[in-house]
């Protein structure tokens, strides 16, 4: 029944134009910052300050207007012999798996292309990688958000304050409460808000890759200090991975406790 439930949304996302378009743009713009920068590794040090920022904007609004333009659908679902559960995760599955896979596709013809011009293909997998775990944690958060609002201008306004929060707000917060706490030892704080932000934690995954200091901030070098390069990259996906499973697993019981 999961596969049959699969297929069917799967034909539905693929009609959408913008998965396409979604898959163009990180190709279109990992061929322009190369041809700007000249090399490979100028190329994945911009992109990844490009992919911090739009992929979790996309993911989430996205889901969250996939959620509310399947409602229907979800109700029709819901009066036949099918477990909620299997419609939720197959849901999940086609919407988080077509963003990240496009932008699998997109991101990774430009650098399959120049990877000969490349001094560590790790790193440009690297890329690849985080940005596909970022989709799928802003997807889970977009369907909690989406799940638990009814209201969908409310839901879509709520997913944009969750980006913006993540993306751009929660940096500044945290440079405020060091600023506060100057006269404390301000490094297990620091690690503390790392784990508590999944855009941070993809940042220093990628900057210890990349090794640009510069870019990591005062929570990246406590985090690489702390744990090191090879124990940081594993603590940095094992939490990002913690950062998908959570909100799927609330926005799942929303989902099944839901009156249609």
């Amino acid at each position: 029944m999961i596969g049959m439930l699969f297929r069917s949304q799967l034909r539905n996302v693929l009609r959408s134009r913008w998965v396409y378009v979604h898959a163009g743009f990180f190709a279109v713009l990992g061929e322009t910052l190369y041809q700007a920068g000249g090399s490979a590794a100028g190329m994945q040090v911009a992109m990844m300050n490009i992919v911090l920022i739009v992929l979790p904007l996309i993911a989430i609004v996205y889901g969250a207007i996939y959620v509310h333009g399947a409602r229907e659908f979800y109700e029709v679902l819901a009066a036949q012999p099918v477990r909620r559960r299997d419609i939720f995760v197959s849901s999940y599955i086609v919407v988080g798996g077509a963003l990240a896979g496009c932008y699998i596709l997109g991101a990774g013809i430009p650098l399959a292309v120049h990877a000969e011009t490349c001094a560590d293909v790790a790193s440009a997998a690297m890329l690849v990688a985080a940005g596909a775990l970022l989709t799928l944690v802003f997807t889970a958060v977009a369907f909690a958000v989406a799940i638990g609002i009814h209201d969908r201008a409310r839901a879509i306004g709520a997913a944009l304050m969750l980006w913006f929060y993540f993306s751009l707000l929660y940096d500044g917060i945290v440079l405020y409460l060091f600023y506060a706490l100057s006269d404390y030892p301000a490094e297990p704080f620091a690690l503390a808000f790392t784990f508590l932000n999944p855009v941070d934690l993809a940042r220093i995954a990628l900057t210890m890759q990349f090794d640009v200091s510069a870019l990591m901030g005062y929570t990246g070098a406590v985090f690489e200090q702390l744990f090191g390069t090879g124990l940081g990259l594993a603590a940095a996906f094992a939490a990002l991975l913690l950062w998908a499973g959570v909100p799927f697993l609330i926005a799942q019981r929303l989902f099944t406790r839901r009156d249609f």
